[in-house]
């Protein structure tokens, strides 16, 4: 292969002996330890799996179907308009994120959230899924730069070495797994010594939200539903379990709030599109900027005169997004089918320089 499968330097730990450092050579990485041997297939895709569990081979089964040919475009952090945006903006800025820092996104899907950390903050990052339809658009996306390295590996055996990371991102991950507290010790062993965790997830005590509405009046087909994406609601956990296994595993709670992705989704499929008059383009998924030239990359349409300035659309997103207010405030004090939690690895306090989210 022309271009090295690892650029960043970040070093993979075997996977099979989780003892040996992989070395990469001839398109594959290897053991020298217990010479077991990863080759890349033919989209460059190396997949750091050994066994995987019944649970996580109809995780790969389902992504593998739903993004197979699919590189989702849309970018969180220039998606002024997006409840998620913002709030994917606002949680991400605490991580400090630094030139010369790693991080480490664990179910990255084919979404834009590595390459955007990375291009904002500087940061090198590695993105792993368990889905290789998933990491093959991530390398698509990557192209020849060298700010983040992929591979197909799985959330619940994570091929680092201890102390690897800076920080670590998941986000919609922890609901799909059949062991949340096998996750979460290993997050804190790939952390360094105050390296800390964002997460955000579905949680069991959803209360007071449109998806317990819909769980009441439509439990079969609600069920249904989230199970077509891959969430299966026997893996859900309450707050106060994620808490006592977060804690077992030695991360301590920063901060944490609810919120309802009921109403997220309600404006920005429902009332944004209204408003901004945009028309998804056939196949593709657009980013929901209200920019004429954001659109146009993402292959939204306009079919309205209303193409506002970029800055008049941050603007209005934000007025938008005062409007869910009550809905912060109920996520304040614990509400909401979702859920984000900063966590750190005890150690000490990363540095407190400045992001460039």
């Amino acid at each position: 292969m022309n271009k090295p499968i690892l650029r960043t330097g970040i070093a993979l730990r075997c996977p099979a002996c989780k003892a040996g450092e992989l070395a990469e050579s001839a398109g594959a990485v290897s053991c020298p330890n217990c010479s077991a041997r990863f080759a890349a297939d033919a989209n460059g895709v190396i997949d750091l799996t050994v066994t995987l569990s019944h649970a996580e081979n109809i995780q790969r089964k389902t992504y593998d179907e739903t993004r197979a040919g699919h590189q989702q475009t849309s970018d969180p952090w220039h998606c002024f308009v997006s409840p998620t945006g913002l709030r994917h903006r606002r949680w991400l800025r605490r991580l400090k994120l630094t030139p010369g820092m790693t991080f480490l996104e664990a179910g990255c899907g084919s979404g834009a959230l590595t390459d955007s950390i990375s291009s904002n903050t500087g940061a090198t990052g590695f993105a792993i899924d368990i889905s290789p339809a998933s990491i093959a658009g991530q390398l698509v996306r990557r192209g020849n730069r060298e700010s983040f390295d992929v591979a197909v590996a799985s959330a619940l055996e994570l091929p680092f070495a201890d102390a690897t990371f800076d920080a670590m991102v998941c986000t919609d991950l922890v609901e799909h797994l059949p062991d949340p507290a096998a996750f979460y010790d290993q997050a804190a062993r790939v952390l360094k010594p105050g390296g800390q965790l964002l997460v955000r997830c579905n949680v069991l005590d959803f209360g007071l939200t449109l998806d317990w509405l819909r769980f009441q009046l439509h439990r079969k087909r609600w069920l249904a539903r989230i199970a077509g994406s891959g969430h299966f609601y026997e893996n859900f956990r309450t707050r106060k379990q994620h808490r006592a296994i977060t804690a077992k595993a030695g991360l301590r709670m920063l901060s944490r709030q609810g919120f309802d992705i009921g109403w997220d989704n309600l404006l920005e499929y429902h009332i944004l599109p209204v408003i901004y008059g945009l028309r998804r383009a056939d196949g593709v998924e657009g980013d929901g900027s209200g920019g004429g030239a954001d659109a146009k990359a993402n292959g939204i349409r306009l079919r309205t005169p209303m193409d506002l300035p970029h800055r008049a659309a941050r603007t209005l997103s934000r007025l938008l997004f005062v409007a869910l207010w009550p809905e912060h405030l109920l996520g304040k004090l614990g509400f909401g089918a979702s859920e984000w939690m900063l966590l750190q690895r005890d150690g000490t306090t990363p540095s407190s320089a400045a992001t460039g989210f």
